[in-house]
């Protein structure tokens, strides 16, 4: 039925983010697990992440960031639980590229996993396995700027010669969203609705 399976393109949608839902959590057991030594811990860890009313209202909704999560938690598994093998940290990277691709703000917790191969990686291939993590991970995440480029979308239109057509742009995307004010009762809004719907976590 393709994606309409389950009625609708957002019913369909809706069953991927459970799939990806349980991915998470067992990824986010696994991850508890080994950083904790503790099944116990990595259990409870779970249930807070499955069952808090925050998670339940946006892990059921079709969001870009449900997809870029589960990568980026594959990503810390793979450096946690790897044993420190260069493979597995090659893995890791591929991962963490697919989350950058999937949603762009993944890019920020790029240092904190660079920390984390730093601590996994054994101390005579550390330097090696950072390059490597970084170089693989920076490599994929160049597609979404190789493709800009490609259909002529990177730069504004009027900044080359004979590019007069309007067409949307990669880097005026960029420049207009870190330009966009927040509106200024945001982030109280939104800790206000967190404290109400999630009081004891």
């Amino acid at each position: 039925g393709g994606i309409a399976s389950f009625g609708n393109a957002i019913a369909s949608g809706r069953v991927l983010m459970l799939g990806l839902a349980a991915g998470s959590s067992l990824l986010l057991y696994l991850i508890t697990s080994r950083l904790s030594g503790s099944r116990s811990a990595a259990l409870l860890a779970m249930l807070i992440y499955s069952l808090s009313p925050l998670s339940l209202l946006y892990r059921r909704e079709v969001l870009i960031e449900n997809i870029g999560m589960l990568w980026l938690l594959l990503s810390l598994c793979l450096i946690t639980t790897g044993k420190s093998r260069l493979q597995t940290f090659v893995f890791a990277a591929v991962a963490m590229g697919i989350a950058i691709l999937s949603q762009e703000l993944m890019l920020l917790f790029l240092p904190a996993m660079i920390y984390a191969i730093w601590l996994y990686a054994t101390e005579f291939q550390r330097k090696f396995s950072v390059l490597t993590f970084l170089y693989i991970t920076l490599s994929i995440a160049s597609v979404y700027v190789l493709i800009a480029l490609l259909q002529g979308q990177l730069l504004p239109p009027g900044l080359l010669p004979g590019d007069t057509q309007p067409h949307p742009s990669l880097i005026a995307t960029l420049i207009q969203t870190w330009k966009t004010p927040t509106p200024g009762g945001q982030f109280s809004e939104s800790w206000k609705s967190w404290i109400q719907a999630d009081k004891p976590l």
